[in-house]
């Protein structure tokens, strides 16, 4: 596995986690929905975890700020989130993680913590797309749904997604792209919705179908289903090479690359 990023000491804290494990008495009960799933959103401003079996929801918590800007506090609440599932850390067996877009510093945090545990418990990593998790959580009659996130600098990252009929699983339409508001503007037709955080950037609603407030942001048990989805699929992140998907290089490597 690769050197680790200075600063992201969990190994150690794996190891409290896994000490922590062994003086439980009441195991999660085998349910017949499938294998435990831990989902990772670390990619914005609203972070949270979630602890799945199969599709069933076991536990998913909010995470404060610092759990997504600092690995230590991200591991305390995973740990949190294991404690009141009641389940050791090498029983969860899928690990699916928010990998971009998204914040630079929160993507890392995520994707480092992600590959350390999988690296730790051999549990499948699985990297999904940020703004297809969100397009996830918009109506299901949606027929084609824009996702938008703030790029800085008056721009957004665009992605677009469609579905032949309503309830049919999404595809990709248009893939992720770094576009300027005013041309991502003309690109939308009328009875498509928009969604994601950079729906807050847009100056005004210009007769656009917007999804509610509360499905905009991705949630850690979208993440959870899409990594079943995709370990189903038989496809895999690789714990020595996952990187986060930045799609642009942030503002101090661009200075230093034109320097």
């Amino acid at each position: 596995m690769q050197r680790l990023e200075p600063g992201y000491r969990f190994e150690a804290i794996f190891c409290a986690l896994s000490n922590h494990s062994t003086a439980m008495s009441h195991p999660l009960p085998d349910l017949p929905h499938g294998e435990l799933i831990l989902g990772v959103e670390t990619s914005g401003r609203s972070g949270s975890v979630a602890l799945c079996r199969g599709t069933e929801v076991v536990v998913e918590r909010t995470l404060a700020e610092a759990g997504r800007r600092h690995a230590q506090s991200l591991v305390a609440e995973v740990a949190e989130v294991l404690r009141e599932a009641d389940v050791r850390p090498h029983d969860v067996r899928i690990l699916g993680v928010s990998a971009g877009p998204g914040s630079f510093t929160g993507l890392r945090v995520g994707v480092v913590f992600a590959k350390t545990w999988a690296y730790a418990t051999h549990a499948r990593l699985v990297a999904v797309n940020t703004l297809e998790a969100i397009a996830e959580a918009a109506p299901g009659d949606a027929l084609r749904i824009w996702v938008l996130s703030d790029a800085q600098r008056s721009d957004v990252y665009a992605g677009c997604y469609a579905r032949t009929a309503p309830g049919r699983p999404l595809r990709v339409e248009h893939e992720i792209a770094i576009l300027p508001m005013i041309e991502w503007q003309t690109m939308v037709a009328e009875g498509d919705v928009v969604t994601g955080p950079g729906v807050d950037k847009l100056p005004g609603h210009f007769g656009m179908t917007f999804a509610a407030s509360d499905v905009r942001l991705p949630r850690a048990a979208i993440i959870a289903r899409l990594a079943l989805e995709t370990d189903r699929k038989g496809h895999w992140a690789d714990p020595a090479t996952l990187e986060p998907y930045y799609v642009r290089k942030s503002a101090a490597e661009e200075l230093r690359d034109g320097a």
